[in-house]
């Protein structure tokens, strides 16, 4: 996965219908853009460079396979290798995360279908989190990325070198590019939504054609709440903060909220 070439392949080889509609109960529908920012929240920021980064919402064995027959991948015993030495992902996630493990066997199969050899290795929740924390975990694996109500803080998540350390919180692919970290600083300064787009140019184009992250679905910030006491909850038609019950936005919510009479 640290080759450009197997991670485009990876990208195009995974049907993102099937892991919406199955891994997903189609609650969380297809990324459709390769820079990752979430759509159609932040359409308005999403830079003219990576307007036309679509990402397929099929597999695409063929493309994939040559994506990599291009940068010089051979079949070996059916799957793709370079140098003689066969490309083997794992994907690991929690086996009790019921949508990721099954999101993970889809991707595997896919993969397969592409000549490419992959496999869904399903860890207990403690084992997860240590390998990621280490960074020991597979060669890959399924993340959430951070709810915020502006794009800095899903990138900061995907891309910020000072994220990942021992004991990593984000930046979970090991990503060490100082440009980048310049880009997220700028970024983390503007207010405006002008001030947004310009800083996040460089950055969605990086996400779009490095893919150090890979997007398959937008995630969905999952709720429930009951009005007969309390009014004033996040809709659809009001949806001023997510309304899932985490910190900080759940002290928003709380500030939004009125006593039914």
């Amino acid at each position: 996965m640290n080759q450009l070439a197997v991670r485009k392949a990876v990208s195009l080889a995974i049907d993102r219908t099937a892991i919406s509609s199955q891994g997903e109960a189609g609650l969380e529908p297809v990324a459709t853009n390769a820079s990752g920012i979430v759509l159609p929240n932040f359409a308005s920021l999403v830079a003219s460079g990576v307007k036309t980064a679509t990402l397929s919402p099929h597999a695409n064995a063929k493309a994939a396979d040559a994506v990599l027959k291009a940068a010089g991948y051979t079949l070996k015993g059916g799957f793709y290798a370079l140098k003689g030495k066969q490309v083997m992902i794992t994907i690991t996630d929690p086996s009790n995360y019921s949508d990721y493990a099954l999101d993970d066997q889809l991707m595997a199969n896919q993969l397969k279908a592409a000549h490419i050899n992959a496999t869904f290795d399903g860890l207990s929740d403690n084992a997860w989190y240590a390998d990621l924390a280490d960074g020991k975990f597979g060669s890959a694996t399924s993340h959430w990325s951070n709810t915020n109500i502006v794009p800095y803080g899903q990138y900061d998540g995907w891309l910020d070198s000072a994220l990942d350390t021992s004991n990593a919180s984000g930046d979970f692919e090991g990503l060490k590019n100082p440009t980048v970290d310049k880009e997220l600083l700028a970024l983390a300064g503007q207010t405006s939504a002008k001030g947004q787009l310009k800083a996040l140019a460089p950055i969605e184009q990086y996400v779009a054609s490095q893919l150090p992250v890979i997007p398959t679905v937008y995630g969905a910030a999952f709720d429930e709440y009951n009005t007969s006491s309390y009014s004033g909850w996040p809709t659809p038609t009001n949806a001023y903060e997510s309304g899932s019950p985490n910190t900080p936005t759940n002290e928003v919510v709380v500030l939004h909220l009125k006593p039914v009479a």
